[in-house]
């Protein structure tokens, strides 16, 4: 558009423009503060999605001053964008590593007055709609309460939560930074205060990579952290198991995992067996920075015991190569890419990150079953609460699943179109989940929902009542003299047929939307 190409930046934010005459790159690292994906030109306007769960809009005339403003935010689609010029509507589909397969669609509308540099004479006008809880009788109520946004306006970014109870607090961690945030436990049931949103200083000995993590009660009281070897960049390689007394907030290392030296060796999940005194820590196998495809013989699961002490701990690797399905066949068309795990009824429970379903390593008998039909969504954070199983999975939505039900049945989905899609943390004092956005989702964002068990038993007969279904924020921000982003809808097609989503072209030969993804 007007003589140059536009790229918006992935990775740290910002547009690189190229002048196509003079042959210059400038990087305008100030123009946008959250990394991207797509980028449109409509009319004289520059539209961008990002992985936080926006679009963004520039109006060319500006250039090179002012910045990109937000026009709708906690959209689920944030990949390749499309736009249909005839109807106006842009089409943006959920990226693959989100979950995939779900396309929301906005309605562009040029200003109906002229911009202006001058402050418009009227406040913003924000629309809210489209967190949708989903009660069933006789299950689980998930009730939207909060979004945090601290962490992204002090420049931070967020990956994992864990709610400490020896000081009750929310522990906020993240893949780049070597230092936990806090929070108190009470929120957002109680106000924050000031000083309440704080960080360490030079904690962790500057091991950063901070992703996974289980508190375990004792003398003293340690949250145990599994780190993500290739972060950040020019870090050793290594993935570690990392002890941190909340008590004193000092830290040392545990353990060195073995593992495979590059992107794909990550400390992914990490979860407590209190029975044993045994951690179980999962690394994905996925090149997160680069490719986005897997990493040979990166995705694994240890399990760590004697944690005692670092001069007596050892790391031993559960085969992943003889994995079983339900009805005890060898599975033989694919692996366990696992990401969060749990601990409950003697079963070690692990997400599958890529692919969806559910791992299920019996503890007594050591067999690993693959457990695809559990879950049908790639996710992220696994936690038991009473006797549920909660995912956070990718396409924005948390899960539940009924343990009683086990080995039939399968995962619920409790509440759809949040942010908070990756480890996820729960303060059975509040009932409250604690859902962090994941870090290449944008980061730095935090949804807090309300968790509340059945209030009757359930019953595998069918409910007398339909769903109940309770509907909150996609914010449209509409400024004077800017344009108008309306959220219309979301295509669910793909994901209902198993296929996946990346991007969007409008076909004007055809008149067609598009669609394709990696895979």
């Amino acid at each position: 558009a007007n003589g140059k190409v536009w790229m918006v930046d992935a990775a740290l934010g910002g547009i690189g423009v190229y002048d196509i005459e003079t042959a210059v790159l400038t990087l305008r690292a100030d123009l946008l503060e959250d990394g991207g994906d797509g980028i449109i030109a409509i009319d004289n306007y520059l539209v961008t999605s990002t992985f936080s769960g926006k679009l963004w809009y520039y109006d060319l005339d500006q250039y090179p001053s002012g910045s990109f403003d937000v026009g709708i935010t906690n959209i689920t689609g944030t990949g390749d964008i499309g736009y249909n010029p005839s109807t106006g509507v842009i089409c943006a589909p959920q990226v693959t590593f989100e979950g995939g397969g779900v396309v929301d669609f906005i309605q562009f509308s040029p200003p109906t007055v002229a911009p202006t540099t001058a402050a418009p004479t009227a406040a913003p006008v924000t629309t809210t709609t489209n967190i949708i809880s989903v009660t069933v009788e006789g299950g689980p109520a998930f009730e939207y309460l909060d979004t945090f946004t601290g962490l992204a306006d002090a420049g931070a970014l967020s990956e994992s939560c864990e709610h400490d109870p020896a000081n009750n607090k929310w522990r906020l961690f993240n893949w780049f930074t070597s230092t936990p945030y806090t929070l108190p436990g009470s929120y957002p049931l109680t106000d924050l205060a000031s000083g309440d949103f704080a960080t360490l200083s030079g904690a962790a000995a500057g091991i950063a990579g901070l992703n996974a993590q289980q508190f375990v009660a004792g003398s003293p009281n340690l949250i145990y952290i599994a780190t993500a070897s290739p972060i950040p960049v020019g870090a050793d390689g290594v993935s570690r198991i990392v002890r941190y007394n909340v008590d004193d907030d000092s830290f040392d290392v545990l353990i060195e995992l073995p593992g495979v030296d590059g992107d794909g060796d990550v400390g992914n999940g990490l979860c407590y067996d209190a029975d044993n005194e045994v951690l179980y820590v999962t690394s994905v196998g996925v090149d997160f920075f680069v490719t986005g495809a897997p990493v040979a013989n990166a995705n694994y699961v240890y399990k760590v015991e004697n944690i005692g002490s670092p001069d007596t701990a050892t790391a031993t690797a559960i085969d992943l190569t003889t994995l079983v399905d339900a009805d005890g066949n060898a599975v033989t068309d694919r692996t366990l890419y696992p990401n969060g795990c749990t601990v409950a009824n003697g079963k070690v429970w692990m997400v599958d990150a890529a692919l969806g379903g559910i791992g299920v390593y019996d503890i007594e008998t050591a067999v690993l079953t693959l457990r695809a039909d559990l879950l049908e969504d790639g996710g992220d954070g696994i936690i038991a609460i009473d006797n549920y199983l909660v995912t956070s999975t990718f396409s924005g939505k948390l899960w539940y699943y009924d343990l009683d039900q086990y080995p039939s049945g399968s995962f619920d989905v409790g509440i759809t179109n949040i942010t908070g899609t990756g480890d996820i943390g729960y303060n059975p004092s509040t009932g409250v989940i604690c859902a962090p956005q994941v870090t290449f989702e944008g980061g730095g964002v935090v949804d807090f929902i309300q968790f509340s068990p059945p209030t009757v038993a359930p019953t595998t007969a069918a409910p007398t009542a339909a769903p109940v279904t309770t509907t909150t924020n996609i914010i449209s921000v509409t400024v004077e003299g800017g344009p108008a982003f309306e959220y219309l809808d979301t295509f669910t097609g793909l994901a209902d047929a198993g296929a996946l989503s990346e991007s969007c072209e409008h076909d004007p030969a055809n008149n067609k939307w598009r669609l394709f993804n990696w895979f």
